[in-house]
């Protein structure tokens, strides 16, 4: 194995890998006050589990990639159309060293192979694997999907080489979409020119994964994927219609929906029922669950997020329709955000947003056995008489309509467990509250202080790495610490990482490094990272007397060339309270610091 010449000799003197070795280091002091086991996590079975007072949390993410075409590689099969060209199987070595790569053959103008898909609005990305025959006369290819509305949408010109590489064409449909192609040769007028082919892929994703070979139908690979340390600001689940002694809901509404039994299981191992549809005569009531939550008195701004863990039951596509109505009591008069979730395909299809609502969201956590964790964040913008708002939600059929009567009773529902109603402008794990109870889960803290601190920590030069994604909407401005070095006076005499949010939960897309001294910082320019409400990467600070240099995802280097060094730092904060701001919440997988200033290069290599 050949190592990089930028990549740093020196040892550090602190390494925290929480992600690999899932445990906290003895030097760590880390608190979270608590009454029984209400902070949950993912563990590395895949199973939510609750930690205890001062119990750090090392959490998981269940992944799964599936590629949602077919005959991946088999472009000769029916599933593909094709349009003035032929395909030869088998005929050269594929990118994998067999012998199943085929040549795309064009006969007149315009060749292409498409393959017809029926899936929702969404993030998708189509890539396949292409190499150009020697001596063609048109290289270029195009990339294409088409809409429900029979809109085409593409790539634009790629120029292919010689070389087998992997093309990708990311983009967000805003209907369903039925169809994707590959055009190669593009506008080809050549009968013969030749392009290799081989797997192709579409998933449902921000960038190209792993190829997942498929045969007759589309194929999934799933795994568990550490995330490292947990680290969640204080939260309260204002609903208090779930039991978590039984892992049902309680004041269910026998005339209209039912506890079935089942084999399956909850997101945390326990066995499962179902709430399903009955037979409602007259036909006068809708299947609707027990209230979330109902606020009253309400007359400042308030920000909601509104989450269940919901899977799909007996193969009926049924839906949860999320019900946020902000009230006049007086006068009756209502205001929504309503969105429609369907667990076949684990995605929002639906969104429509009331005129005193802000700043809404969905968010969905994909969760094994087939259940999936919605979420509906919304800010409700106070209006004078308008005090109350109602949380709750709703079964819908398949066709996405409030119903009377399903086709048989009992036989149509939806799994529903662990709902919770928090005030944050995104969610965090769930928390188990009780009938007639609201439970609040307290901040965790973690941080190095004293001997342990100074047993690492060089006060002239050094540079600290961290691996992290962190949550920073808000419906407010805020500077969120990630990574906090800080003096006796933490508000005034830091230095870390932070991302800064706008007024109304609009995020700057920017991690920033700062360092304050006497409460005058200086920021180091930010780096673009990440999108919506989940941020992070790779970041790197390195700083000295009149020397300092930051990155993120191996950017550009932004360097400061008159950066003054504070010598009395005290302690390391992870995800913790510097400058006035408030703890964070998020994920730490790493955390390096070497006693040196590395080289800009080695920054770069540790980011890469």
């Amino acid at each position: 194995m050949s190592i990089k010449s930028s990549f740093p000799t020196d040892s550090p003197s602190l390494v925290l890998d929480f992600a690999n070795s899932r445990r906290l280091d003895p030097r760590i002091t880390f608190t979270r006050t608590a009454t029984g086991n209400v902070a949950s996590y993912m563990g590395p079975d895949g199973l939510v589990k609750f930690a205890g007072p001062n119990a750090p949390r090392f959490d998981h993410r269940y992944v799964a990639r599936t590629n949602l075409l077919i005959y991946s590689q088999e472009f000769n099969q029916s599933a593909w159309g094709k349009n003035q060209c032929n395909i030869s199987t088998n005929n050269t070595t594929a990118p994998d060293g067999t012998t199943t790569a085929e040549a795309l053959i064009a006969t007149s103008v315009d060749p292409y192979i498409q393959q017809p898909v029926d899936l929702p609005a969404d993030t998708y990305t189509f890539s396949v694997y292409l190499k150009a025959k020697p001596g063609i006369s048109s290289k270029q290819i195009n990339l294409r999907y088409r809409t429900a509305s029979s809109t085409y949408f593409a790539s634009g010109y790629i120029e292919i080489t010689e070389e087998w590489e992997r093309y990708s064409y990311t983009f967000t449909a805003t209907e369903s979409i039925n169809l994707v192609r590959v055009d190669s040769p593009e506008q080809s007028t050549v009968s013969g020119d030749v392009t290799y082919i081989w797997g192709a892929q579409l998933e449902k994703n921000d960038t190209a994964t792993a190829y997942i070979p498929t045969n007759s139908a589309p194929a999934t690979e799933s795994y568990m994927e550490s995330l490292g340390l947990l680290i969640e600001e204080q939260r309260t689940n204002f609903c208090n219609t779930f039991d978590p002694s039984t892992n049902q809901l309680v004041s269910i509404v026998s005339s209209y929906l039912d506890i079935t039994s089942t084999s399956e299981i909850n997101p945390n191992g326990s066995s499962a029922v179902a709430y399903t549809a009955t037979y409602n005569q007259p036909g006068n009531q809708f299947h609707g669950f027990p209230a979330s939550k109902a606020y009253t008195g309400v007359t400042t701004n308030k920000t909601i997020s509104h989450s269940y863990f919901i899977k799909e039951f007996n193969n009926s596509d049924y839906r949860l329709y999320f019900t946020l109505n902000a009230r006049n009591a007086t006068t009756g008069n209502s205001n929504y955000v309503l969105a429609r979730f369907q667990p076949r395909t684990g995605s929002f299809i639906s969104l429509s947003v009331g005129s005193v609502w802000a700043d809404v969201s969905t968010k969905v956590e994909e969760y094994p056995n087939g259940w999936y964790r919605a979420t509906v964040t919304a800010t409700y913008v106070a209006q004078a008489g308008r005090e109350n708002i109602d949380l709750a939600a709703q079964l819908l059929d398949e066709n996405n309509q409030q119903f009377y009567n399903p086709p048989s009773a009992n036989t149509h529902g939806l799994f529903i467990w662990g709902p919770q109603v928090e005030e944050g402008g995104f969610p965090t794990s769930y928390i188990p509250s009780a009938p007639g109870s609201e439970i609040t889960r307290n901040v965790d803290k973690a941080e190095i202080t004293g001997d342990n601190f100074l047993s690492f920590y060089n006060q002239s030069e050094g540079t600290f790495f961290a691996d992290f994604v962190g949550q920073t909407i808000r419906p407010s401005i805020s500077y969120d610490r990630y990574i906090a070095f800080v003096g006796a006076d933490p508000n005034n005499d830091e230095m870390g990482f932070f991302t800064q949010t706008a007024s109304g939960g609009g995020a700057q897309n920017k991690i920033q490094a700062v360092l304050s001294i006497g409460g005058v910082s200086t920021a180091v320019p930010g780096v673009l990272s990440g999108q919506g409400p989940d941020f992070g990467g790779k970041a790197i600070f390195a700083y000295k007397q009149d020397d300092g240099a930051f990155t993120v995802n191996n950017f550009a280097i932004n360097k400061y060339s008159d950066l003054d060094v504070f010598t009395s730092m005290i302690a390391l904060r992870i995800f913790g309270r510097a400058r006035y701001q408030p703890e964070p919440s998020g994920h730490i997988s790493k955390f390096v610091y070497y006693p040196l200033r590395l080289s800009n290069a080695q920054l770069q290599t540790l980011t890469n």
